[in-house]
C-alpha cells in the first residue's frame, strides 16, 4: 500500500489489516436480513463478521514514496 510517508507503520498497518478483514467480511459473512421492512439479523449474535480464526495471515508491505506529491 502506497501512504506516502508512514508516520507510523504500526498504525498504518493495522489500518490495512483491518481493510482486508472487513472486506473479508463483506464479501464472505455479511448479510442483512430484511423481514417486513425490518432488519431480522440487528443482534450482533445473528450478524455474522469474520474473527481472527477466519482470515488468512496478512504481510503488511509499505511502500514509502519520497516524492511531495506522490
Amino acid at each position: 500500500q502506497e501512504v506516502g510517508r508512514a508516520i507510523n507503520p504500526t498504525l498504518v498497518a493495522g489500518q490495512i489489516e483491518g481493510g482486508t478483514a472487513q472486506g473479508i467480511g463483506f464479501a464472505l459473512f455479511e448479510e442483512v436480513v430484511m423481514r417486513g421492512g425490518a432488519m431480522a439479523n440487528a443482534r450482533l449474535t445473528d450478524y455474522l463478521v469474520p474473527t481472527t480464526r477466519d482470515t488468512p495471515e496478512i504481510d503488511v508491505v509499505i511502500l514509502e514514496n519520497p516524492y511531495a506529491h506522490g
